[in-house]
């Protein structure tokens, strides 16, 4: 029963117990301080979809590295070529394959030095033989050690003559001695075998004696034939001969051979030769000394199928500064036009009429440190005056101080870093404008095909598959060798074939996402095309396009590359293709011109990866407001 002011009721507890209860208005208070009915105040704040994105890409840590990454390349590859006064579009050819350098020579590390190992020592001078400058070779880095040498040359001594190898035999004929009956000869020789792990055991050898019949033609006498003693050997030669019953014929040569037979076809190795008459030596026909056999060039053979074999050589390791030695102080002979700009220039004074006496150095930019002689020749009514003298050779190239180059110098002379700069700027400059290019247009394409499909989507689809499966290498190769090789070919070239991934990845989105319930909602509101498009579907599809199509920048400078070992690069246009493909012989010797511009590849490559990820993130929009 109730009323206005008071409500009865009853009711039955658990234990079958009747209760009546009577309830009015005074019971009840509405408690509230302030008396006021409002809205709590959010704690949060609006936001754009800049912000938004910014905030998710920035959760990606690996992302933000390469971005700071990708901005350090693009800022020193637009700065550093306008800070660095360096010329490379010139050729310098004193200053070419100069090493690495940021700290002083000897120190080890980055010093501007290359190591120098198993160099031919010449103890008479306590220097390396060859073009090496004795001053650029750093101080107490020179050690000597006992080595062994297999080319021939006048610092070795002994060593092995190798006869023949596994697939040709070889052969080794002394000069000729007159045989005299009367007179007993030996020859005592000393053959080696299996010196090298390639070679065989049961290698064969022969010895023949050689001589030219009363017709002309070369005869010989069989000493021993596919023999496998080995060590040191004696055999009387008189009984061999006397029994050949060769008649009216003095003059024999002493030939070494491996058989032609296939059978026993190997390397020997021929240590010593004598040949004694009565006891004495013949040195015409011997020899115990293998490398001075060689290079006396007596012997026929030698030279041609074999060669010699572990002479012992005194061989040095060295660090060798390569820019005391580019620019240090030479000796040169400088004529009189040079001197007078020096001259006029204020650098030094200098009188022919009076000679080496006269020079005067007057300023510490002066090129010439010390005058040796003067020369002043005349003919033909001209007059040649010049001097000789020595010079700090990067003043006469115009510096006013050592350069240092922290990347090196090319073969060209050209300073690396410089270089490289201005190869990644016209690198990423290329895989950009291709990248704008191809992506808007296969953007724009795809979303035509997957938004529309049916008979537009199939007759578009056609043309991709076409196009898709002409090699890009061809395009490239067919508008280059018709067009040329400049910037321009390059754009169109990668960019008539470049744009198809993009548009399938876009086509197979809009597929994805166009049946969508709230695409239907907003079409059935009345929602236009573009507004379907723009609005509702390709903002939901853009972070995994985006993610893919970034990476067509570091795919446009690797097909340039590719493009470049082929020899049809960028003519006249440094970029990281054409620095790879002219410096990848140097691969052995200067192994910094190759690996420095394959790592800046390999940071790109990386980093636009991670790049494209962190965009993902940033334009999925079902991650937008998430923590």
């Amino acid at each position: 029963m109730a009323n206005e002011e008071t409500i009865k009721y009853s009711y039955t507890d658990s234990a079958n117990i009747h209760h009546d209860a009577v309830l009015n208005k005074d019971m009840f208070k509405f408690n509230q301080a302030d008396k006021t009915i409002h809205d709590v105040k959010l704690n949060g704040k609006p936001t754009t979809f800049a912000r938004d994105a910014l905030k998710r890409f920035s959760k990606n840590k690996s992302s933000i590295v390469a971005t700071i990454i990708l901005g350090i390349m693009v800022v020193l590859a637009l700065l550093l070529p306008v800070c660095i006064s360096y010329d490379t579009n010139t050729v310098h050819a004193d200053e070419t394959f100069l090493e690495p350098k940021l700290f002083s020579a000897g120190t080890g590390f980055w010093d501007g030095c290359k190591t120098y190992s198993d160099q031919t020592y010449d103890p008479s001078t306590n220097l390396p033989t060859g073009s090496f400058d004795a001053n650029a070779i750093v101080k107490g880095s020179l050690t000597t050690y006992e080595g062994t040498t297999n080319k021939a040359n006048k610092y070795a001594s002994g060593g092995y003559y190798r006869i023949g190898d596994s697939s040709t035999s070889g052969t080794l004929t002394s000069p000729t001695f007159t045989y005299d009956s009367t007179k007993q000869y030996v020859l005592n020789y000393d053959m080696e075998v299996a010196l090298e792990p390639e070679d065989y055991d049961d290698s064969a050898y022969g010895i023949n004696l050689t001589y030219t019949d009363a017709s002309s033609i070369s005869q010989t006498i069989e000493v021993l034939a596919d023999s496998t003693k080995y060590g040191e050997q004696t055999i009387p030669l008189n009984a061999i001969i006397d029994g050949a019953s060769v008649s009216g014929v003095s003059d024999f040569s002493i030939q070494y051979f491996t058989p032609s037979n296939e059978n026993n076809l190997g390397t020997v190795y021929l240590k010593k030769s004598l040949l004694t008459e009565a006891g004495t030596t013949l040195s015409a026909v011997s020899f115990t000394d293998a490398n001075a056999m060689v290079l006396g060039g007596t012997w026929s053979g030698v030279g041609t199928l074999d060669s010699l074999y572990g002479a012992s050589q005194t061989s040095c390791s060295f660090r060798y500064d390569t820019y005391e030695a580019a620019y240090g102080k030479k000796d040169m002979t400088i004529g009189a036009s040079i001197l007078d700009t020096y001259i006029a220039n204020g650098y030094m004074t200098y009188d022919f009429d009076v000679g080496i006496t006269s020079f005067e150095i007057l300023s510490d930019k002066c090129p010439i440190t010390q005058v040796y002689s003067q020369k002043v020749t005349s003919g033909l009514g001209v007059v040649v005056k010049e001097i000789v003298c020595q010079v700090q050779y990067y003043r006469y190239l115009g510096y006013t101080s050592m350069p240092i180059h922290l990347l090196g110098t090319d073969n060209t002379g050209k300073d690396l870093l410089k270089y490289l700069c201005e190869g990644t700027r016209n690198s990423l400059g290329l895989g950009i404008i291709i990248f704008l290019i191809t992506f808007s247009f296969g953007l724009i394409f795809g979303a035509i095909e997957g938004y529309f499909g049916g008979a537009v989507d199939m007759v578009m689809e056609r043309l991709v598959d076409i196009l898709g499966n002409i090699p890009w290498i061809i395009v490239v190769t067919l508008c280059v060798l018709n067009l040329g090789n400049s910037f321009g070919v390059f754009i169109l070239a990668m960019s008539l074939t470049g744009w198809i991934g993009t548009s399938s990845l876009t086509r197979t989105q809009f597929y994805r996402f166009k049946r969508r319930e709230y695409v239907l909602a907003s079409r059935s509101l009345g929602a236009s095309d573009n507004r379907l498009i723009f609005k509702h579907i390709l903002p939901n599809s853009i972070g995994t396009i985006v993610t893919s199509a970034v990476l067509i920048i570091p795919s446009v400078i690797f097909a340039e590359a590719a493009v470049s070992y082929l020899g049809l690069g960028l003519k006249g246009t440094a970029s990281l293709g054409v620095i790879l493909s002219n410096n990848q012989v140097y691969l052995g010797s200067y192994n910094f011109l190759l690996l420095i511009p394959s790592l800046v590849m390999a940071l790109l490559m990386i980093s636009f990866n991670l790049f494209g990820n962190g965009l993902r993130d940033a334009f999925n929009p079902s991650l937008k407001g998430a923590d």
